[in-house]
């Protein structure tokens, strides 16, 4: 796998670097975590993909490096944990999913759930393969309503009636490589 990295590296070719390198990364992050891919989705953890410069390459660097970032807003970083392998297994893991202030419909970004929120990421849907051409956003939006009550009701452990809502790729995040969407429970938090 590191061949396709080491390849888009050499010849500094970013889009392939990025694409590559997404893949491995999200792979070695979600074992660190000890998560599955589903679990990472709704999780606010993230990473960071670095690779040389242009000059790093052409002097002979052919490394990559996948940083672990924790988003606490969508334009600002909170601290990582101290440790933060297996983050992701048992009880504790419900500190770092993703929540949502406010009206979910409405939603620039999530935060972590140790934050006043009013919706939790509770589920994860997966709405195409890597190499999927983009379905379009009603397309999308439809999948998500299909599918989200299912896991949204699993969670709240209910037969009645019950607020969901869901946050999707659009076309940019798509073509970036995102292909899941989560779903969200409404909370009292």
């Amino acid at each position: 796998r590191n061949v396709r990295v080491r390849s888009a590296v050499t010849a500094y070719d970013t889009t392939r670097i990025l694409g590559s390198a997404r893949g491995i990364c999200e792979k070695a992050v979600i074992a660190h975590l000890g998560a599955d891919q589903s679990t990472f989705k709704r999780s606010q953890f993230d990473f960071i993909v670095g690779v040389p410069s242009a000059a790093q390459t052409a002097a002979g660097a052919g490394w990559m490096r996948c940083d672990l970032v924790l988003p606490a807003s969508p334009t600002r970083l909170a601290a990582v944990p101290g440790k933060t392998k297996g983050a992701l297994k048992g009880r504790a893991s419900s500190r770092y999913m993703q929540c949502v202030r406010g009206d979910i419909r409405v939603a620039t970004g999530t935060v972590p759930c140790t934050t006043k929120h009013q919706w939790r990421g509770v589920d994860s849907v997966k709405l195409g393969a890597a190499k999927a051409k983009y379905p379009g956003p009603k397309k999308v939006q439809a999948t998500m309503r299909d599918r989200c009550p299912a896991g949204v009701r699993r969670y709240l452990d209910t037969r009645g009636s019950f607020d969901y809502g869901y946050i999707s790729p659009s076309r940019t995040a798509w073509q970036r490589g995102e292909r899941w969407g989560v779903c969200f429970a409404k909370t009292r938090k």
